[in-house]
């Protein structure tokens, strides 16, 4: 076995316990869960026999992660802002600080997908989202910190999967999340400006 793989193998917490044994000159599986591994058998013509040959599983996009760990980033979200002290002086249940969140998350993945897509939902959601901000008593540094949190959870989960994901796509989609969070960001301020504008 290629020292990449080995090394990749060894690394990824997805493939802890995907242990490879080297026995008489070949690869004896003695645990491959059915997502570490695929299996491809080779004909050998030295020694006259068909042999197995292991290789990783292909690789996959920020869209596709993003999907599969939509929870695991909301809890992270939710954790962090728990964390972070500029919340504590507004009581809101954990739902009205996170439910936002799965809605936003599906819109950054159709994004990657469809660099140019023009969602309009897209954008009454994040103006609505600006507007409730506002009568909930955030401020704009709060709206803008909130953002920040959620790329960087985006950014710790890829990081966590980077085994899984193509490599050539990840700095290309970092920097589309980035772009897209800023004009949905962008949107909610508006919405929260405009709202100020109209109390004064």
């Amino acid at each position: 076995m290629p020292d990449f793989y080995r090394q990749a193998l060894h690394n990824s917490p997805q493939h802890q316990k995907a242990r490879i044994v080297f026995q008489q000159g070949s690869y004896s599986p003695e645990f491959l869960p059915a997502t570490s591994l695929c299996s491809l058998r080779v004909y050998s013509p030295v020694q006259r026999c068909w042999r197995p040959r292991f290789c990783l599983p292909p690789e996959k996009r920020a869209a596709t992660l993003i999907r599969e760990n939509a929870n695991t980033i909301i809890e992270g979200c939710s954790q962090a802002i728990d964390r972070n002290p500029q919340f504590a002086r507004i009581d809101l249940p954990r739902t009205a600080r996170i439910d936002h969140l799965p809605g936003v998350l599906e819109q950054l993945a159709n994004r990657l997908e469809i660099p140019n897509l023009n969602d309009k939902h897209e954008m009454e959601s994040a103006w609505d989202h600006g507007k409730m901000r506002r009568q909930q008593g955030y401020s704009v540094l709060m709206i803008v910190e909130e953002a920040r949190i959620l790329y960087s959870v985006i950014a710790e989960t890829l990081h966590a999967n980077l085994l899984d994901m193509d490599i050539s796509s990840i700095i290309p989609d970092l920097m589309q999340i980035s772009d897209s969070l800023n004009v949905i960001l962008a949107e909610s301020l508006r919405s929260f400006l405009s709202g100020a504008k109209m109390a004064a």
